[in-house]
């Protein structure tokens, strides 16, 4: 089975600006081969292509992964404003989890499946520990 990639994907991994003709919408070596290109710079090799297309992925999984924490961030916002009805130990586990929250790209194994069932979430729902009804 050939590889089918992204080709203007990888092509933006690798900079911007290139000119060519051809159609790159199959993704294969073969239309890659196709192209006629115009560029100054030199043509990429596919495995050059291959490689960019994998690290813009990687990358795309972990802006996923950001994305996905960026919204649990957000969600426990409203704990920490001054006026929230909160005691000192809920606020304290509150940071405690935001903090964990914002370290988990850097943690080993990220971006796993950018913030899906298989992220190690460190707490499954930080504002549910101290959610309170209005009263």
């Amino acid at each position: 089975m050939e590889n089918v990639i992204n080709i203007r994907m990888a092509l933006e991994q690798l900079g911007t600006g290139w000119r060519f003709g051809g159609s790159v919408t199959d993704g294969n070596a073969s239309a890659w081969q196709a192209v006629t290109w115009e560029d100054e710079r030199a043509k990429p090799t596919w495995a050059d292509l291959c490689a960019a297309h994998a690290e813009g992925l990687h990358t795309g999984i972990f802006v996923a992964l950001r994305a996905a924490r960026d919204a649990r961030l957000m969600a426990t916002d409203k704990y920490l404003l001054p006026d929230y009805p909160i005691n000192e130990a809920d606020l304290a586990a509150i940071r405690a989890c935001r903090a964990a929250l914002r370290d988990l790209p850097e943690q080993p194994g990220a971006p796993w499946d950018g913030g899906g069932e298989n992220t190690p979430w460190p707490v499954a729902a930080c504002a549910a520990q101290v959610e309170q009804p209005c009263a």
